[in-house]
């Protein structure tokens, strides 16, 4: 191959690397329950709505800790999801209120035949991980 051609498809793939991690999460180390893990921060609308979705593998140590604006009921759903998650929603003091344990992920090909998950009472944070990754001590 001729350098004319390779200097311009390295520049093309660099660009597109850098493109591609720009929709990056920030991984931060947090700690619950006495048990440590890495967590993707989903802290803006656009990583909240894409969560965890097409993944197929999630490291034993690793989650998604989903940050909002405000304390409020929110429901999660399973959609386009893959693998089955423990889910445990917290108040604004990072005190659990809720956990739905082994959430399947929805098969069903119409979306809106997937159950929602979700507390009665307000959350501030929500975060997944692995099926069977939560434990009350």
């Amino acid at each position: 191959m001729k350098l004319a051609t390779i200097i311009p498809l390295a520049i093309l793939l660099i660009g597109l690397v850098i493109l591609l991690k720009k929709g990056s999460y920030e991984e931060r180390e947090f700690e619950i329950n006495g048990k440590k893990l890495t967590v993707e921060i989903a802290d803006t609308e656009k990583k909240r709505a894409k969560g965890l979705m097409f993944r197929t593998h999630l490291d034993y140590d690793k989650g998604m800790l989903f940050i909002f604006p405000t304390e409020s009921k929110h429901k999660f759903w399973m959609a386009n999801t893959k693998i089955p998650l423990d889910m445990i929603w917290l108040d604004k003091n990072f005190e659990v209120i809720h956990v739905e344990k082994n959430v399947p992920p929805c098969t069903s090909k119409v979306l809106v035949n997937c159950p929602s998950y979700g507390p009665e009472t307000p959350a501030k944070y929500v975060l997944e991980v692995n099926a069977g990754w939560w434990k009350e001590e």
